[in-house]
C-alpha cells in the first residue's frame, strides 16, 4: 500500500555501483556548429600551448581549452566536405571526408589555418593516421594508401595494400595496423618499404572491428607493445546479421546469439607482430543502431573508448589481463525516437571521437564537443607513434612504379594483356570518346584529352576534382566531334559541371548540391543525367537550351538509398518502350531499376532483395535485356520486371559449364558483344562473349594487382578496342 499511495521509505533502496564507472563531470560544451566527428590535440609550435582541433560538418575549428573547461575559439576553416576522422601531426591536420577524399590543413598558425593540399583517394576515405613523414589513409573496400608527408603541401604517394573493409588505421614504428570492419579482423603490415607492404599477421575480434591504436606498456624491465581494438554491432557468434530484422523486441535468445553484443575493447600483445597474443576483452552494453563509429585511444595505464550511442568510457588497463571501467559519459536520449526494431535501448546522442587537452577530456558528439573532467588529471592520449618510419634506403632501390603489371596463367590458355597507353600522375577514373578524341576524368588533373591511341594531347583544369565524365546530347546542335561537344563532369564537393569542349574548355553551368552530397558519378541518358551524391543519394538533372544558352537544371527530387559505395549507377542503361531505366546497387537490398523520365527518377518496384557487394556484383543493360551478376552467378533477364523474381542464390541458373571456373565477380561493363567484369578489390579482370546472352562464354582472365574501375569500347581506325581506366596506373588497352 505504501507504494500505491506514493509513500515509500528510501531506506529500503540499496544503491548499486555502476558497472561502467563513475560519470564524468561535464564542465562545458562547444556547440557553435553542431555535429563534430573527431577531435585531436595540437601543440602550438610558437607558444607550446596545447590546443583543441575539432572537425565537423563543413569546418575545422581550433579552440583554446582551459583546465576549468572554459574555451575560446581561435579560428574556423570552412571545408566543403563531411568529415570522418582527424589526425594531427607536426602542426598539420589530416582529415578524411569519405567521398571527398582527404584534406591537409596547415595549423602552424592556429589563428589562421589554411588548406595545404587535397588527396583524391582511391575510394571513400575513412581512417587516417599520420606520424613522422608517413600518412596512412583507409578507403573502406579499396585498402590503405601510404603517402610521404615530409612536405605536407606536396604529399607523394608511396604504395597501398588491401586489408578488407578498413575503417581505421594506426602507424607504429615500421608497422601499419588496419582494422577490417566487415570481417571482424585486424591486419598488421610491415611498411618499412611502403612501395611493397608485407602482411605479417591477422587476428580476429568479437565484433565489427573499427577503432585501433597501439600503446607501449612498461612493466619492470620489459616493455610490451599492446594493440587496442574497438568493436561494435554484433558479436562474432551472430553469423546472420539480418536474422532478426523483423523482430519487434529483444529476446534472451537474440542476446545469446550475439545480437548487439559486439561492443567493447580488446587487448592484444603485438610485441612480436607476427604472433599477436590475446590478452583480454571488456564489453560495453549491448547495442545496435546509430552511426557505426567506434574508436579507442590509449596511454600507459588507461584508454578512452567512444561507442556511438553508448557514449564514452574510460578504461583502466594497468592490469592488461583485467581491464575495468572507471568513468563513463552518455548523451541524453533523443527527443524523437525513430527506432528500427528490435531495439535494445533508447537511442541516445552519438559520441564519435575523443581528445585530451590540458587535462580535460573533449568528446566529439553529434551536438558539438563536450568538455569533461574525471576529477583528476587525464593523461595525454597517444594519437600516433612519433617514431613511425620507413626505410628510405629500401625505397630508393625499389622501382618507381609500385605495380609490375604481371599476370598469372590459368587453365592453360594465354591471358589478356594490359597494354599501358597513358600514365597519369593523378588518377584516371573514366573516359568518353568524342570523334577521334578521348576525354578522360583525371582527378586533380581535371580533364585530359588523349588521341584514340591513348596519346596525350593536353589537359584542362576543372573547378573541382574530376571523378567522372559523360557526353550529353545537345539536341542536334553540335556534331559531337572534338570541335564542339558538351560534357558533364562529377566534381566532388564542387557538384556537377557542364562544359563546351573545343580546343579549349568553357564552363556553361554548374549544380552544387552542398555539404555531404559530393558528386562521384555522372551517367548520361540522352539530354538527362543521373548523379550519385555522396554515399546515399541519387539525383537527376536535365539540359535546357534557350538560344545559345545551355544550362543544367535539377530534375525532380533526390532519392535516398542508404549506403552507397564508390560508383553504383550502371554504365549501360536498359531502355524499353516506356522510357529509360538505370540500375543502382545499394549495399543492402540489391539492384533496383529506376525509371528516368521528364519528372526525374522514379522507383519502379523492380528490385532484387538480396544483400550485394558493390565491388563484386552489379547490373547492366545489353540490347533489350538486363544482365545481373550477383552471388557469383550470371542472370540474363528478358524482362526487367522479372528482377524481383530471380531465383534464390542457392538455386543457380543454367549457364555454360565453363563459367564454373570463373570467379563471376566484379562490376559489369558491356563492350560490343563482350561483358567485362572489373573487380577493384582483387584486381581481377574477366572477359565473356555474350553474343548469345543466355549462354555466356568465358574468354580470358587476368590478375592485375591494379585497381580497374571502368571499361568501354573505343573506335580506332574503323575497328574497336577495349580500354580500361586503372586509376593511378592510367589508361590501358585490354588485348584479347
Amino acid at each position: 500500500m505504501s507504494i500505491l499511495n506514493g509513500n515509500i521509505s528510501r531506506s529500503i533502496l540499496i544503491p548499486e555501483r555502476s558497472p561502467f564507472g563513475e560519470p564524468f563531470n561535464e564542465l562545458g560544451a562547444i556547440r557553435e556548429r553542431g555535429q563534430i566527428m573527431d577531435t585531436a590535440a595540437l601543440i602550438n609550435k610558437t607558444t607550446c600551448e596545447e590546443l583543441l582541433v575539432a572537425a565537423g560538418r563543413g569546418l575545422v575549428g581550433v579552440y583554446r581549452v582551459g583546465s576549468d573547461g572554459k574555451y575560446e575559439q581561435l579560428s574556423s576553416l570552412e571545408i566543403q566536405a563531411d568529415s570522418r576522422q582527424l589526425a594531427v601531426s607536426d602542426g598539420f591536420g589530416y582529415l578524411t571526408a569519405r567521398a571527398d577524399g582527404l584534406y591537409i590543413v596547415d595549423l602552424a598558425s592556429p589563428e589562421q589555418p589554411r588548406l595545404a593540399a587535397h588527396i583524391d583517394t582511391l575510394e571513400l576515405a575513412t581512417g587516417v593516421a599520420a606520424a613522422g613523414q608517413l600518412l596512412a589513409v583507409t578507403n573502406r573496400h579499396m585498402g590503405c594508401e601510404l603517402y610521404d608527408i615530409s612536405a605536407p603541401y606536396h604529399p607523394a604517394r608511396l604504395g597501398d595494400f588491401l586489408c578488407g573493409e578498413a575503417q581505421s588505421v594506426w602507424l607504429h614504428r615500421n608497422l601499419a595496423i588496419a582494422s577490417d570492419w566487415m570481417n571482424k579482423q585486424v591486419h598488421i603490415f610491415d611498411i618499412s618499404n611502403p612501395h611493397i607492404p608485407r602482411r605479417l599477421s591477422t587476428f580476429s575480434v568479437d565484433g565489427f572491428s573499427d577503432g585501433v591504436s597501439v600503446v607501449t606498456v612498461s612493466r619492470g624491465k620489459a616493455a610490451r607493445t599492446v594493440c587496442l581494438v574497438a568493436s561494435g554491432h554484433h558479436s562474432a557468434r551472430l553469423m546472420n546479421r539480418v536474422k532478426y530484422k523483423n523482430q519487434t523486441y529483444v529476446t534472451p535468445e537474440m542476446l545469446a546469439d550475439g545480437y548487439g553484443c559486439g561492443h567493447g575493447v580488446e587487448l592484444f600483445d603485438i610485441t612480436d607482430p607476427t604472433q599477436p597474443e590475446f590478452l583480454s576483452r571488456l564489453k560495453a552494453p549491448p547495442l545496435f543502431g546509430g552511426l557505426d563509429t567506434w574508436r579507442v585511444f590509449g596511454s600507459d595505464g588507461c584508454c578512452y573508448f567512444t561507442d556511438s550511442m553508448n557514449g564514452l568510457f574510460r578504461i583502466d588497463i594497468t592490469d592488461l589481463t583485467q581491464p575495468r571501467f572507471t568513468h563513463s559519459f552518455r548523451l541524453p536520449p533523443k527527443p524523437v525516437q525513430q527506432l528500427s526494431p528490435p531495439s535494445i535501448q533508447l537511442q541516445c546522442g552519438i559520441v564519435t571521437g575523443v581528445a585530451v587537452v590540458n587535462g580535460c577530456v573533449c568528446a566529439a558528439c553529434e551536438d558539438g564537443v563536450h568538455i569533461l573532467s574525471s576529477g583528476g588529471h587525464a593523461p595525454a592520449l597517444v594519437k600516433a607513434s612519433a617514431c613511425a618510419a620507413y626505410d628510405r634506403t629500401q625505397l630508393e632501390n625499389t622501382p618507381t612504379e609500385r605495380h609490375e603489371y604481371s599476370y598469372t596463367e590459368q587453365r592453360g590458355s594465354s591471358n589478356p594483356t594490359l597494354k599501358i597507353l597513358y600514365n597519369t600522375n593523378s588518377q584516371l577514373h573514366s573516359f568518353v570518346q568524342s570523334g577521334d578524341i578521348l576525354l578522360a576524368a583525371c582527378g586533380e588533373n581535371g580533364i585530359v584529352r588523349l588521341d584514340q591511341n591513348g596519346g596525350y594531347i593536353d589537359s584542362f583544369a576543372t573547378d573541382g576534382i574530376c571523378h567522372d565524365v559523360a557526353l550529353i546530347d545537345d539536341h542536334g546542335r553540335g556534331d559531337h566531334g572534338h570541335d564542339g561537344c558538351l560534357i558533364a563532369t562529377a566534381e566532388g564537393d564542387r557538384g556537377c559541371a557542364l562544359y563546351r569542349m573545343t580546343d579549349r574548355i568553357v564552363e556553361l553551368s554548374r549544380i552544387d548540391f552542398g555539404i555531404g552530397l559530393s558528386v562521384r558519378e555522372v551517367v548520361a541518358v540522352g539530354d538527362k543525367l543521373v548523379l550519385q551524391l555522396g554515399c546515399g543519394s541519387l539525383a537527376a538533372a536535365c539540359l535546357t537550351v534557350c538560344g545559345d544558352k545551355y544550362r543544367l537544371e535539377p530534375l525532380g527530387a533526390r532519392l535516398g538509398f542508404g549506403m552507397l559505395y564508390h560508383r553504383h549507377i550502371a554504365r549501360t542503361t536498359y531502355v524499353d518502350s516506356s522510357g529509360s531505366f538505370i540500375i543502382v546497387l545499394p549495399l543492402a537490398g540489391g539492384p533496383e531499376l529506376l525509371r528516368l523520365g521528364d519528372n526525374g527518377l522514379e522507383r519502379t518496384g523492380y528490385r532484387l532483395g538480396h544483400e550485394t557487394c558493390p565491388f563484386e556484383e552489379g547490373t547492366c543493360g545489353y540490347r533489350d535485356k538486363l544482365i545481373c551478376v550477383f552471388d557469383r552467378k550470371y542472370h540474363c533477364l528478358d524482362n526487367p520486371a522479372s528482377l524481383n523474381s530471380l531465383p534464390e542464390p542457392d538455386a543457380g541458373v543454367a549457364i555454360d559449364s565453363e563459367l564454373t571456373q570463373s570467379s563471376m565477380s566484379g562490376l559489369p561493363f558491356v563492350c560490343g558483344n563482350r561483358l567485362i567484369l572489373l573487380n577493384r578489390v582483387t584486381g581481377l579482370i574477366e572477359v565473356f562473349d555474350i553474343s548469345s546472352p543466355h549462354s555466356p562464354r568465358l574468354i580470358k582472365q587476368a590478375e592485375t594487382g591494379l585497381f580497374p574501375e571502368f571499361a568501354a569500347s573505343v573506335k580506332v581506325d574503323g575497328g574497336e578496342r577495349i580500354y580500361i581506366a586503372l586509376g593511378h596506373a592510367g589508361l590501358a588497352e585490354l588485348v584479347l
